[in-house]
């Protein structure tokens, strides 16, 4: 938990468009772990502070469901962390 803390706070820091989308990965990755782990979507979104795109991505990862194997919860983790990076490089987050 104290990972995405320090990430989202680097996330809002002055970087290239490059950093800030590996930050954005980051978080997008790690916010979909906690949601596949049933954590609870208020305590992530205090945790995320002021930083607006960090709530952004926990609200995107809340939307999907909690998947059943460790598998799947996997992919969904990997898949989340793709598609909000791609965003972020296409100047869409």
């Amino acid at each position: 938990m104290k990972k995405l803390f320090i990430i989202a706070m680097i996330a809002v820091a002055p970087v290239s468009a490059k950093d800030r989308c590996e930050s954005v990965h980051s978080i997008s990755e790690t916010s979909m772990k906690l949601r596949q782990k049933n954590f609870p979507m208020p305590k992530l979104m205090a945790m995320a502070g002021d930083n607006e795109s960090a709530k952004s991505i926990v609200s995107m990862a809340y939307e999907y469901p909690v998947w059943p194997t460790k598998e799947t919860k996997l992919k969904a983790v990997k898949e989340f962390g793709n598609e909000m990076a791609s965003k972020c490089y296409g100047g869409k987050l």
